[in-house]
């Protein structure tokens, strides 16, 4: 399963520093940020 942050071609640094880890299917996302992700091919 892969996912994509939406808002990668933002220009806030904070929340591009989002991300998903495939491997272990957990998200990382800096404390006070909202991130959005889209599985891709769906």
């Amino acid at each position: 399963m892969f996912r994509r942050l939406v808002q990668a071609s933002g220009a806030d640094a904070v929340v591009k520093a989002s991300s998903y880890a495939a491997d272990t299917g957990t998200f990382s996302v800096p404390g006070r940020t909202v991130a959005v992700f889209r599985e891709l091919g769906n």
